[in-house]
């Protein structure tokens, strides 16, 4: 098998791997707050993904399986752009911009799913867009691996706020835009999508803000990752995302600010850097 095949076999596999752990992580908050023991709710993510197989696809059911198939094929694009084990099999001239792209397929599968969500989706991307611009500003390159190894010191310390940014835009702004899934492949498929997305919005955040990913970091990138993954699910529950509804006020009035502010500092210091 070449070595970009199982590169991309392997980040395939750990986004699953740690999106189950994301969607294990809730059922066991959600158990908790239940009043169910956390050996008995860690199983539901199981046993619903074992009813959506069992549930025969009820007519019309094309759409929402090709929309839930388009988010999670999103997170893989985001994660498959980065350089995780080696240099990032979406690479090339269009380098970080693949997570442009991974966002525009997020948005098509959502269209699909309810064209009504698609607004406050799209309020959320002028922040992320902010945020990803921040480690091309300050490094120069749109080179996710330049962009790595540009870092002597993370970009995240001086410009902690996209970090931020990133994580709620990616990992829990878009996510709470798509409807809940229902049953049948559909359903499996958008469940996943949405135990992924965080992962994949942790991963980019590691690598692109913090300096990780590349030859010989996937330890430390994978203990990052599940760090923000979980502590982006316990802030979740601790502070509920805006509804759909008011999504779209809260990334415009807060985050686009926030990300706004933090690239112009990163800006500045570019500018006065000898």
């Amino acid at each position: 098998m070449p070595d970009a095949v199982l590169t991309g076999v392997l980040a395939a596999g750990a986004l699953l791997v740690l999106g189950l752990g994301v969607a294990a992580l809730r059922a066991v908050l959600d158990g908790v707050r239940l009043g169910v023991p956390a050996s008995i709710a860690v199983l539901g993510p199981a046993a619903d993904a074992a009813r959506c197989l069992r549930t025969r696809p009820s007519r019309g059911a094309a759409r929402p399986t090709v929309a839930g198939a388009l988010l999670l094929a999103s997170a893989l694009v985001r994660v498959l752009a980065l350089p995780v084990l080696a240099a990032p099999l979406l690479g090339g001239p269009l380098g970080i911009g693949w997570l442009v792209v991974a966002d525009a397929v997020w948005l098509l599968g959502l269209g699909l799913l309810d064209r009504r969500r698609l607004l406050p989706a799209l309020a959320v991307e002028p922040a992320l867009l902010l945020a990803l611009a921040v480690p091309v500003v300050s490094t120069g390159s749109l080179d996710a691996t330049r962009i790595v190894q540009a870092q002597s010191l993370p970009v995240g310390i001086a410009a902690p706020v996209a970090v931020v940014v990133l994580l709620v835009a990616a990992g829990a702004l878009l996510p709470e835009a798509v409807p809940r899934p229902g049953r049948g492949p559909a359903g499996l498929l958008v469940s996943a999508a949405l135990a992924a997305q965080p992962v994949a919005a942790a991963a980019t955040a590691a690598v692109l803000l913090l300096g990780l990913g590349g030859p010989g970091g996937a330890l430390p990138l994978a203990a990052v990752v599940i760090v923000l993954g979980a502590l982006l699910v316990l802030l979740q529950r601790r502070f509920p995302v805006p509804r759909p509804r008011r999504l779209a006020g809260f990334a415009l009035a807060v985050l686009l600010p926030l990300a706004a502010v933090q690239l112009a500092v990163v800006v500045a210091l570019a500018l006065l850097a000898p």
